[in-house]
């Protein structure tokens, strides 16, 4: 019950924190709004660099062991994500946008819980999290540039 609740206030509080400053103070919530998403990428890419700098001996080891179980399980929930806003009759760019953050969302959460001295304290079980992120990276940017070069494609030249 301790672990769940940890869970909870490391989504719970961000995410509230947000939604209050979004409801009660649109104008700086905008403001910060890119400062926010750039530092949560160096913060998810500095516990990535150090999850592999200090197992680069077995990194290539661990990517054979869960390289096409993470890529697929990325995959999987990106198709599904868009599949899902797709019929739900949601504008393309939600959908895009819904499936971008399916691709994306679950690494820094799991790092976090793999990681963490409070929870479960964990440096091996961060690694297929950490490959994960990675990955997820990687098939975010195709799908984004997938669909940037389907709309230059599908939009008439005049």
């Amino acid at each position: 019950m301790e672990t769940v609740l940890q869970i909870a206030v490391i989504i719970l509080f961000p995410i509230s924190i947000g939604m209050a400053l979004k409801v009660y103070q649109p104008k700086f919530a905008a403001t910060c709004e890119k400062a926010v998403k750039w530092l949560c990428l160096l913060f998810l890419t500095l516990m990535i660099v150090g999850i592999l700098v200090r197992e680069r001996a077995n990194v290539t080891v661990f990517f054979l062991q869960v390289g096409w179980v993470t890529l697929s399980l990325n995959v999987v929930m990106m198709a599904l994500g868009y599949g899902l806003a797709i019929a739900a009759t949601l504008a393309h760019t939600r959908a895009k946008s819904i499936t971008l953050q399916v691709g994306i969302q679950h690494g820094t959460l799991a790092i976090a819980i793999a990681s963490t001295p409070t929870l479960l304290d964990s440096q091996t079980m961060a690694i297929p999290a950490a490959i994960y992120a990675l990955i997820m990276f990687i098939t975010s940017a195709a799908f984004w540039g997938l669909n940037q070069r389907m709309s230059e494609t599908s939009t008439p030249s005049g």
